[in-house]
This record gives C-alpha cells, structure tokens and sequence, in this order.
C-alpha cells in the first residue's frame, strides 16, 4: 500500500469533512447531535494509522460517509421542510462512525462491538450508505420532477385559457405575448447522440488517447437502456469490441469470469485463469501486444471502485491501443475516479428523467387504450419520469386494464403517493409483488437470489422456474429478455427480491450454517445454491435430520464439490417440492419421488450407480450427466431409458467428461420431446444411435472434443427440425461425411 498516497487522501477528506461539518452546522442549527456525527468522522480519520485492522474497508466507509454529508446539505437548501430522510442519513453517519471508531486498538470504549465487526459487515454496511446516498438522490429528483410536473400542467393550462381568450378577440387584436411557451426536454434520442459524441469516434478526429464516458444517474433512471442504445447505434466495424455485465458485489469468481469474456470476445482467447491477478496480468499482455486495432470495452453496471480494480490491470491508459474507447455505467461517478488515476480521459454523462411525452408513452406503452386523463396525470406525477417506475407502474395499468379493474389503479396511485415514509421504487416493486400468485412469487424469488447473475438464458431459468411462471414476470416488468435471449432483472428489483428472500434462499457459508441450527428455519427453506469454491478449511456437515426437516419446502439444491459440504445418513422423506437439483459428488440417498423435478445435473457415484431414468418423474426437462468413471461395456445405457419405457419430458440432454463411453443406447430414441443433444470430452465415442433420425424435435446437437466419432447414422438425413450443428475438436471424416440436407440447414 502506497501510505504516502493514503496520507494525502485521509488529509484531503478531513479538510472535506470539516467542510462539510460546517455547512451542517448551519443547516441544522437546531439539531444538536449532527455536529457530533461529522465530528466523529474527523475523529476516526484523524487516528486513522490506530486501527488494528480493516483499514481499507473504514477507509472507504468514511469517503462515503463525507459524500452523504454533501448531500444532506445539498437537499436541505433545496427542500428545507423535509427532515425525515435527512435525518435518517445522520443518524447512518453517527453509526457508521461508531463501526470505524471500533476498529481502534485503543478503542476500550468500543471494545464490546470489535467481535461482531468484520470486512464483510463493513463492507454491508458501505453498501448501505451508497443506497441510502442514492434513495436520497431518487427523492430529491422524483420531488423537483413532481413540482416541475405541476409547473407545466399550469402553465399548458395557462396557454389554454389564452388560447380560448385570444379565440374571443376581434380578428384584429394582437396576439397575447406574454405566456411561456413549453418546450419539451431532451430526449433518449438527444441524449444518444450527446453520449456519441463524447466517444469521439469519428476517424478523422479521433484522439489517440484511451478514453472513457462513463453514463452515471441513480438506479432506475435508465443508464443501460441508454448505454444499450449507443452501442447498438454506433458503427465499431474498426474495433475489437466486448460487452460486459457487473454486478452490484461481484464476487472473486464472477469478476474472473469476466476476465475470460474480455480475453475471448477481443482476443479470441478460451483461456481458464486461475485467479484474478492472473487475468490482469494477460489482460494486460494482450492490449499490450494487440496494439494494431484500438479496442471499444463496455462495461454496464461499474457500480464499485474495487471491482473495477480487480477486473482492469492497473495503469490500464498505457496497455491500451491508441483511440481505444470505454463506455461505462454506473450510479456515482466518483467510483470511476480510478480511471483518472490510470490516464484515461474522462467524460461523463448525467442521465436525467424522461420529458412528459416520452414518460406517458413508456407508461403506456401496453394500455394505449386507457384513456382515464386525471389518473395518467397523477401517474405521471407519481414516476416523475423515472423509466423504471414508468415500467413497474405500466405493466399494472396494462394489466388491470385487461381485467377492467379500476380499482388496483387508484390502489397504486394511493400507494405511491406515500413515497414520503419510503423509497417509492421499493415500495412499487412490493405493491407488484403483492400482487403477484403464490406460484410466480416463489419463481420470482429464486430468480432475484440465483438466477439473475451472469447469462443464464431464458429458455435454462423457465425449465428450473416453470415457464408460465417467467411469462408473468415479463408481463409484470420483474423479468426481461434480452436481445441475446439472456434473462435480465433490474438491480433494484433483484435487490428487493433478495432481501425478500434472505431468510430462506441461501447462497452463503455463514447463513448455512445459522440455518442448520435452527428447525423452523430449515422447514421453511426454499433453496441452497452454492456454485464458488470455499475457502473455509472446514465442511459443513448436513445429516439426515436436517435433509428430513427441509424436504416438505426445498425448491433448488446446488453445490459444487469445492464448497465444502458433506452428508452423513440417509434421509428418508421424498422431496416432492424439489425442482432443481445438482449432485456433485456421493450424498445420502434421496428418495427418487420427485413430483415436480425439472432440471438434475449428477456425476457418476455409489448414489447413482446404476440408476435409471425410469425412476425419475415425468417432468423432468433437463439433464446432465458427466463424470462417469466407468460403463458397462463401453455403453452409457444406465442412465438411458429402455425401449419398453414412456416419453419423457426431456428437452436438453447433456453428456459431458466421460471417458470410456463408446456408444450411447438406443434408447435415446424415446426421448421424442428432446429439442437439444450435447456431447463433450468423450474421446471414445464411436457411435451415435441409430434411429437418432426419430428424434423429430430436435434442433440442436454439439459435439465437441470426441475425435473417435467418424460417421453418422443414416437415419441423421431425417432430423427436420434440425437448425445448428456444432462440431468442434472432431474427426474431419465426420463433417465430410454429412448428409447434403443437413449442410444446408445448419450452413455447414
């Protein structure tokens, strides 16, 4: 750590805190205790170099406790009367002073909290400040929109009124000059072009210099919608180009993922990295060594400076090819401060709400036949142009027009209006959710908790949700698809739903753990996915007992064998709740009564040695099987239905790192509703099935990696629906040896 650089910033934000302290005093000239909240802000910086540990995490709690500062002040001269939220934020700052201050060696005074605090709290509770810093942004402008909202109406009405005035006068009057004159504001189209512009992406005047625009504005008002539309507009046929996707927390594992996505989509490059300074450091070799063609990187949702760091090599301005350009989102422009610091040229975009014509049409986009005036109004006025109030909002009015029910609509405009006791976006997402069926709440949970980060398709979340389930998440605004088929959820709305759900959908050692030892909670719980290493030593063991407690409520079990956790016994209640279910390694035996299983992913063990599919339900769509040690000669027939058994409900079938396979069963046959055949890592197989030809839904196989694999079935010329054919690392007599049909429908 660079301490003379720390020193200099702890120096400057005392200096800014003090600041800060001051304008405070004035503001609150009859609040006593908001002094002593900045005071205790100076007094944690100034014996900064005194905390035993955890001194970056304090560090940057302490930033955004002074940024807050700023904000308080900045809404207090705005609206004075409005005490509540401002409050609130002094009362985050005294806490969050009372955390660092803990952190002292020679804090005997705070001694008592030091054993609850840890870098993962303080870092829960920075992620606390940033919303709050944010809801206090939201409302500020959600309130200036409302009163600018009232402006407009009354001066449209003003017009009005001079409009029938002037229709009364004599031919020969003189028009009345003096009424103002509505101009729109800006819209999306504007706003595009402006964004375009900062790019600078035109060859003749293009700077060498690496540049960034960052599109920076408070959750919800749009910046990837807008973003989106420059990337789509702008013409990048000169650059090597990638689009990334962050999450709020990125994880270790996550944020290595999308080293690997930039090394593939810009270089080409499939490469496993081991961490995430490995894949700095070839980031940074490759902009180094590909310096003939500038690079255009986007990075949607930038939201924290660590991150970022983690993800980009550091003095990322001299590894960049000349007129390379990064387009970033993200909620507070000061996180993309580091892009400064690495000598990139910084441009920056303030997204501002929607003008009244683009809101309206946005909000009623699905009802265009509700015609109520009075309530579009109050509507409007309640979303103050915000594009995802006016989504949320939209999707209900579409709705309760469809069912002719005028009364969830006044409901929502009643609900809205108490944005004074709560942020108005939550509170929008509750007032949909609460409305939602017991059915698609559940979907919508472990979608927020599970399936909302990274590129799960919308085609993989409807098989482990149900796929009425996803249709009335879409129609609701919850859940979107994206233009690559990938499922989206806003961060707001994926946030409320795991708050909602924290309780009982568990993606964490710690909860785990609390879970385990407490019986309601385990009867209660919906989920447990864990798809990232552990780096705790020690297992977490779960026995029969807590599998027999959670059988009548578990939805989704997933874990890798790298997480850490182990079964003991044999549990003896079926799971007839279960949908999704991944086994990585030997467990205790569950009871094969699965009544709405929809997706199960196994290896090969003593549990499911010699296990068929006649055992398993029905509804069952997905499958994938990997890892088999050994098969009976050479055939995968234990997993594969014989011929006496019924049509299963199968739809994607994968086999995936088995070594001695030579041949799959011909049972595979049966499988008639099976839209998609994959095959990977099985270098022994020699043959397909030979009536595959049967199989006349399916339209996708992949086979990769199996060089064994020289000639197809005749019956293959049959498969009618068939629409891609992937085939890499395979024998070259394979693609030669393709029936003439099949090369024109996959364009091989």
């Amino acid at each position: 750590m660079d301490f003379s650089v720390q020193k200099d910033s702890i120096d400057r934000l005392g200096a800014e805190a003090q600041k800060v302290l001051t304008d405070l005093l004035k503001c609150f000239g009859k609040i006593h205790w908001v002094g002593a909240a900045l005071s205790m802000v100076g007094f944690a910086l100034a014996r900064y170099n005194e905390m035993s540990s955890n001194q970056r995490e304090c560090l940057e709690i302490l930033k955004a406790m002074v940024n807050l500062g700023k904000q308080i002040v900045e809404l207090n001269e705005q609206m004075p009367e409005q005490k509540k939220h401002l409050n609130e934020a002094v009362e985050c700052i005294v806490v969050g002073c009372s955390i660092c201050t803990s952190q002292l060696t020679a804090a005997k005074t705070f001694r008592f909290l030091t054993a609850s605090v840890n870098a993962e709290s303080l870092k829960a509770f920075q992620a606390r400040i940033d919303r709050l810093y944010n809801d206090l942004q939201l409302w500020g402008i959600i309130q200036i929109n409302k009163e600018q909202h009232e402006i407009k109406k009354e001066q449209l009405e003003i017009k009005e009124e001079q409009h029938e005035i002037k229709k009364e006068q004599p031919k020969f009057a003189p028009p009345s000059q003096d009424h103002i004159e509505y101009k729109p504001a800006v819209g999306i189209d504007s706003a595009r072009e402006e964004v375009i512009r900062l790019l600078d992406l035109s060859a003749q005047h293009t700077s060498p210099q690496a540049v960034v625009v960052v599109v920076h504005g408070f959750g919800g008002i749009g910046k990837t919608t807008l973003a989106d539309n420059v990337y789509k507009k702008i013409d990048l046929q000169s650059y090597k180009q990638c689009r990334i996707h962050m999450l709020q927390h990125c994880t270790e594992n996550y944020l290595k993922s999308l080293q690997e996505q930039i090394l593939n989509d810009l270089f080409k490059q499939k490469l496993m990295l081991r961490d995430c300074d490995e894949g700095r450091r070839m980031i940074w070799s490759h902009f180094r060594n590909n310096s003939n063609q500038p690079l255009f990187l986007y990075i949607d949702n930038g939201l924290q400076r660590e991150d970022l760091k983690k993800l980009l090599p550091a003095n990322l301005g001299s590894c960049l090819p000349p007129k390379s350009r990064l387009l970033l989102t993200t909620r507070n422009l000061r996180e993309t401060d580091i892009f400064v610091s690495w000598k990139i040229e910084r441009q920056a975009y303030a997204v501002s709400p929607l003008p009244s014509p683009e809101a309206r049409n946005l909000l009623l986009t699905n009802a265009s036949e509700y015609n109520d005036e009075r309530n579009i109004e109050k509507l409007l006025k309640l979303c103050g142009g915000v594009p995802l109030l006016l989504d949320l909002i939209g999707s209900q009015l579409a709705i309760s027009t469809k069912n002719a029910n005028n009364i969830e609509i006044l409901e929502m405009i009643r609900e809205g209006e108490k944005v004074e006791d709560e942020d108005i976006s939550d509170r929008m997402v509750d007032f949909v959710y609460h409305r939602l069926s017991p059915r698609v709440k559940e979907a919508f949970l472990d979608i927020a908790s599970f399936f909302s980060t990274g590129s799960f398709s919308s085609k993989y979340v409807a098989y482990r949700v149900g796929e009425e389930e996803l249709r009335a998440l879409e129609e609701a605004s919850f859940v979107k698809t994206g233009e690559y088929g990938d499922t989206i959820v806003h961060d707001i709305v994926r946030a409320r739903g795991r708050k909602m759900s924290e309780r009982n959908r568990i993606t964490d050692r710690e909860s785990l753990l609390e879970c385990l030892k407490d019986e309601e909670k385990l009867k209660n719980l919906k989920g447990i996915f864990f798809n990232e290493p552990s780096e705790q030593p020690a297992p977490i063991e779960i026995n029969e007992y807590h599998l027999n407690c959670m059988s009548n409520s578990l939805r989704i079990l997933r874990y890798e064998e790298a997480s850490q956790i182990t079964f003991r016994g044999k549990c003896l209640k079926a799971f007839k709740q279960l949908r999704y279910l991944t086994l990585p390694s030997d467990i205790p035996d569950l009871p094969m009564e699965f009544e709405k299983l929809e997706h199960l992913f196994f290896y090969d063990g003593p549990l499911t040695q010699g296990m068929s599919l006649y055992e398993l339900p029905p509804t069952l769509r997905y499958m994938c099987i990997t890892n088999i040690i050994s098969s009976e000669n050479g055939v995968a027939n234990s997993k594969i239905p014989s011929k006496d058994t019924p049509p299963f409900s199968l739809v994607e079938l994968i086999f995936f790192n088995i070594p001695t396979m030579e041949r799959l069963s011909d049972g595979v046959e049966t499988l008639t509703k099976l839209e998609e055949l994959q095959i990977y890592y099985c270098p022994k197989l020699r043959e397909l099935p030979s009536k595959i030809g049967d199989l006349s839904n399916l339209e996708k196989i992949a086979l990769s990696d199996c060089p064994g694999l020289e000639e197809w079935p005749s019956s293959f010329e049959n498969l009618s629906k068939l629409k891609t054919l992937d085939l890499i690392g395979c024998s070259p007599k394979l693609k030669e040896s393709l029936p003439h049909n099949i090369k024109e429908k996959c364009n091989i």
